[in-house]
């Protein structure tokens, strides 16, 4: 008789003990695997999501390098210099007249880029029209491409269209240019995009600014403190009388929040050195103290006869009547400040028109 086989406790145990161990290691790589998985798919989704910047950045390394601003750039030695010159002083005649500002520039080509990514990026970092107007004009021709376009900025979307670009494009500079004469296209173009700005109705030109706009533009700070204690300095006057005229009840009480008002913008300048803290604080400190003076100066008495007379009936004392007439101090405003100057203008977004020869 064969005895059967039972096995013990502890043989029932280191079993169970590396059916768990298994069990982990399976679990364990299991999940490993996972991870790995994820790791990849979301590495092929990013190679997959930079391949176009990669390309881009690959592709920005081929542009051309712009050149350095002037009324009239020839890279190519097409222009003798006082061909330069006279277009030169064309552009510049009419800048100091009607306030737009026009550039005009001779490439050999613009590749690889096209002539229309190359004449705005080129426009927008001349930023050519005076700061805050952005009234400025790009003409290019690339010689070797047989093309010309004209890059016209936001604000003068209204005086060149489009179509009239267009329109100069084909019928003034192209026929010249199919004639190899290089000079006439930029001559004649030039005057007709000239005279289409200084014809247009809407006035999209604007005039020169003043001697006083531009000394404003020149020191916005210095013009601003001025403004500010001057405008200032009115109100507090003004306000400070009236104050004392309505009665030391309605004077305390705007003493006091003038007062609070100093001490809290005084802090907060202490902490942030922030200019206009600094004139708020300022402010309030200066009607604080005028409305101390003038409270005192011109601060309503009652009338000795009044008070007599009440007194003898037993009456307490009123005060006189107010002063219903009184002026406020009006405010006054300042024309915008203009900037002429090159470099500080136009918002280029694709406007103008490009044609071939």
């Amino acid at each position: 008789m064969i005895a059967s086989y039972a096995p013990g406790n502890d043989t029932r145990n280191q079993l169970v003990r590396d059916c768990e161990a298994a069990r982990v290691h399976q679990l364990a790589r299991s999940r490993c695997l996972s991870f790995f998985r994820v790791a990849a798919r979301i590495g092929g989704l990013l190679l997959v999501g930079f391949l176009p910047v990669f390309a881009t950045s690959l592709a920005a390394q081929d542009v051309l390098s712009l050149p350095s601003y002037a009324p009239v750039v020839d890279e190519i030695g097409a222009l003798a210099d006082s061909q330069k010159q006279a277009i030169t002083a064309k552009l510049r005649a009419f800048e100091d007249t009607y306030g737009a500002q026009v550039a005009v520039v001779v490439v050999a080509s613009t590749k690889p880029e096209p002539i229309e990514d190359y004449a705005n990026r080129l426009a927008n970092t001349w930023k050519l029209g005076r700061k805050g107007i952005g009234d400025g004009v790009l003409m290019i021709v690339a010689r070797d491409d047989r093309q010309v376009r004209v890059e016209v900025s936001r604000a003068l979307e209204g005086a060149l269209p489009d179509l009239a670009v267009k329109r100069v494009l084909a019928e003034v500079v192209i026929p010249p240019l199919k004639n190899g004469d290089l000079l006439g296209a930029i001559d004649v173009g030039v005057d007709a995009l000239l005279y289409q700005m200084a014809s247009e109705e809407k006035g999209q030109v604007s005039k020169p600014p003043s001697k006083l706009e531009r000394f404003i533009s020149a020191h916005p700070r210095q013009t601003a403190w001025a403004g500010g204690i001057v405008g200032g300095a009115t109100f507090i006057l003004l306000m400070g009388v009236a104050l004392a005229r309505m009665g030391h009840g309605i004077a305390i009480i705007f003493l006091c929040v003038a007062a609070v008002m100093a001490v809290i913008t005084g802090r907060q300048y202490h902490l942030n050195s922030v200019e206009p803290l600094l004139g708020l604080t300022l402010f309030f400190g200066a009607f604080f103290l005028w409305g101390v003076v003038s409270l005192i100066l011109f601060g309503r008495k009652s009338s000795p006869t009044v008070a007599a007379g009440q007194a003898s009936s037993g009456q307490d004392m009123e005060p006189p009547l107010r002063e219903t007439d009184m002026s406020s101090p009006s405010s006054a405003g300042s024309d915008d400040a203009k900037a002429h100057r090159s470099g500080g203008g136009g918002d280029y977004a694709g406007g103008g028109a490009t044609d071939r020869w």
